[in-house]
């Protein structure tokens, strides 16, 4: 097994789904970890442009959500933890705590959001997925 493959595999089983998506409008994804199976979601439908990441986030979230990520990169705070929902793939509300940081252009904008999601539901709400 290759390194490569070995962390495919650790990602593969585990509970951060990892993202790679672009500092532009509707956050466009360009990486997903396969992972992202447990929201009901296939990585090819957010990989394939139909699917960005901000549709996927709850709609009185969303908001709060850009707002914060607009205003941590104004700051240069490139490390940053948000908690919020996202609805899975049957529209059902998931709790998620995001861990981001923010990787930077030669020029120092924000040129892509990478990140680890992971499900806190039961935690949050005490119900279980």
């Amino acid at each position: 097994m290759t390194e490569i493959e070995r962390i495919q595999a650790i990602l593969k089983n585990s509970q951060a789904v990892i993202f790679y998506w672009k500092a532009t409008e509707g956050w466009p994804v360009e990486y997903v970890s396969e992972n992202i199976s447990m929201f009901g979601y296939q990585a090819k439908d957010l990989l394939s442009g139909h699917t960005a990441y901000s549709s996927i986030v709850h709609p009185q979230d969303i908001t709060r959500v850009g707002e914060e990520v607009e205003q941590y990169s104004k700051m240069h705070k490139d490390e940053f933890r948000q908690v919020y929902r996202l609805l899975d793939a049957n529209g059902e509300t998931r709790w998620i705590d995001d861990r981001t940081f923010i990787e930077r252009d030669k020029d120092g904008n924000p040129a892509y959001y990478v990140g680890t999601i992971i499900d806190i539901t039961q935690p949050k709400t005490g119900r279980r997925k």
